[in-house]
């Protein structure tokens, strides 16, 4: 039986003394929806998607905005703090969940929830081709996941709230308005050190919209498509209404985190491909200061070689 080798590292950046704000346009999107019957939606290649979140009798509808950036330009930078910019074609955000996505996926061609456009819905990172068996890279976890799984139900996962009181709002000409509100300074230290494949966002106040569209007491709960809020995505013919990361850090030096100390394992078994470790969990600043943020582990046979850990 080959040797298992295994092999623990800190995630971290080189440090130079600059301070800046960096601003991070979105280089892929995606409407997505928990709708019935839109499970497979996908919504790519929209300029504008809807964004609810309704908690009725039958459970949670929510249509939500995935997003991907270009962190290149984070390398080396400690973050104070962090934006989220949107723009809204129609309707208000009362309060805004934004959350960490753990698992790649792909932007895809979908025209308002359109199917068979081989990217991101609630069910599929990548939606397989018609016909075909979806494989690991269509699932977002395993067979029958879901993006819940790799974002709001994940052990990882990180997540901030945006109450109306941080939300920053600015009217804009033609109804558009211009929000601006705070996202954890963690989780763009996730995206950036490769923790995270993206930001999901959602409407964390839905049901203020739900409430308005009853009438009466014992009013039955229908689902009123023209209560839907309406954002603007990357692919607005104008510049000016795409979103965009806004973030502010400075590039200074910083003591690196310590070394990871004791790694062994301690379960294993020749019928179960897992193998439990433990390790000595090091210090943000060596040998004090808070957790790190995350680790990057390989492995290998013994045969391996010093380059191969590098792929």
């Amino acid at each position: 039986m080959p040797l298992l080798i295994l092999f623990v590292s800190l995630l971290g950046f080189a440090f130079s003394a600059k301070a800046e704000t960096v601003r991070l346009p979105v280089v892929a999107d995606a409407g997505i929806s928990s709708e019935r019957g839109h499970l497979d939606d996908n919504s790519g290649a929209s300029v504008t998607v809807p964004i609810r979140q309704n908690q009725n009798w039958s459970g949670f509808e929510t249509k939500a905005y995935l997003m991907r950036f270009d962190t290149a330009h984070l390398a080396g930078m400690s973050v104070k703090r962090a934006w989220l910019n949107v723009f809204l074609a129609r309707g208000d955000l009362y309060a805004i969940g934004v959350c960490t996505v753990l698992s790649d996926w792909e932007e895809g061609g979908g025209l308002n929830g359109q199917t068979g456009r081989g990217g991101a819905s609630w069910n599929w990172a990548r939606e397989p081709e018609q016909g075909a068996e979806p494989g690991p890279d269509n699932y977002w976890a395993w067979p029958g996941s879901g993006i819940y799984s790799v974002s709001w139900a994940h052990p990882d996962l990180r997540y901030h709230h945006a109450s109306a009181r941080e939300i920053e709002i600015k009217p804009l000409e033609g109804g558009i308005k211009h929000l601006r509100f705070p996202v954890a300074s963690e989780q763009v230290e996730a995206l950036a050190a490769g923790l995270a494949a993206g930001l999901i966002m959602t409407d964390d106040k839905g049901q203020v919209a739900e409430g308005m569209s009853l009438k009466g007491r014992g009013t039955p709960y229908r689902y009123d498509h023209s209560q839907d809020i309406y954002l603007y995505t990357r692919d607005i013919q104008d510049p000016s209404l795409r979103p965009f990361l806004e973030v502010e850090g400075e590039f200074a030096d910083k003591t690196p985190p310590g070394s990871v100390g004791e790694l062994k394992i301690i379960s294993s078994d020749p019928f179960d491909p897992s193998v439990t470790v433990s390790f000595t969990a090091p210090a943000d600043d060596g040998a004090t200061g808070e957790k790190v943020l995350g680790y990057d582990i390989r492995y290998g046979e013994e045969s391996i070689g010093e380059a191969g850990w590098e792929q």
